[in-house]
C-alpha cells in the first residue's frame, strides 16, 4: 500500500534462517540437504535470470530464510545488475554470476562437513591470503555421496569461467531424486494397524 508518507509492503514471516537451523544441527539429513541445495539454486537462478541479470554478491545462511519448510531468499542489500550488453566488465569484473555459484559452494561445503572451506585456518591474515591464493588447494575429504563431492569440487573452482553454472547445477545428477522402490516401513506399519481396526 502506498501513502503520500510511506510504502507499506506485506511479507511472509519466516520461521528462522538458514544459519540458526545449520547451528542447532551437528549433522545435516542428506535428504534435507538436498531438498534446501535445490531451493537455493532456484532462487538464486530466478533472480539471475530477472531483467538484465541480478547478482546477489552476498550468499550465506543468513540471507536464507526458511518459510513453511522452503528456503526464501532475502537482503539485496549489495545485489548488482549486469548489462547483458556488456560483455568486457562480466569478464574482467568480479561482479559476476559465478561469484554466486561460489558462495552457493560455501554454504553447501558447510551443510556437508559442518565448517566452510577456510574455517580450519584460524589466523585472520593467513585465511585471507589463503582465499585469495589460487594455488591454495580447498579440502575435499571423501564421502559417501559422489555426486554431493562432484557438486563441490566443480562449485568451488578458482576460475570462474571453469566454474560450474546455475543452470548446470540444476541438471546435475546429485539432484535426480531416485525413486523408492517400496513404502517406508513406518507408513506400512501404520495402514496395517487401521486394516487390522477395521479403520478404513
Amino acid at each position: 500500500e502506498i501513502t503520500n508518507s510511506y510504502i507499506y509492503m506485506l511479507m511472509e514471516c519466516g520461521n528462522l534462517d538458514l544459519n540458526t537451523w545449520l547451528r542447532n544441527r551437528q549433522t545435516v539429513n542428506p535428504l534435507e540437504r538436498k531438498f534446501f541445495w535445490k531451493n537455493m539454486l532456484e532462487a538464486v537462478h530466478t533472480i539471475h535470470k530477472h531483467g538484465s541479470g541480478i547478482v546477489h554478491s552476498d550468499l550465506k545462511p543468513a540471507n536464507f530464510v526458511i518459510v513453511n519448510a522452503s528456503l526464501k531468499l532475502i537482503d539485496f542489500g549489495i545485489a548488482n545488475t549486469i548489462q547483458p550488453d556488456v560483455t568486457s566488465i562480466m569478464k574482467d569484473s568480479q561482479i559476476s554470476p559465478k561469484g554466486d555459484v561460489w558462495s552457493l559452494g560455501c554454504i553447501l561445503y558447510c551443510m556437508t562437513y559442518g565448517k566452510t572451506p577456510f574455517q580450519s585456518i584460524t589466523n585472520q591474515i593467513a585465511k585471507l591470503h589463503a582465499i585469495i591464493n589460487p594455488s591454495h588447494k580447498i579440502e575435499f575429504p571423501d564421502i559417501q555421496e559422489k555426486d554431493l563431492l562432484d557438486v563441490l569440487k566443480r562449485c568451488l573452482v578458482r576460475n570462474p569461467r571453469e566454474r560450474i553454472s546455475i543452470a548446470e547445477l540444476l541438471e546435475h545428477r546429485y539432484l535426480q531424486l531416485k525413486p523408492q522402490s517400496s513404502p517406508q516401513p513406518e507408513f506400512g506399519k501404520i495402514v496395517q494397524h487401521r486394516q487390522e481396526a477395521g479403520c478404513h
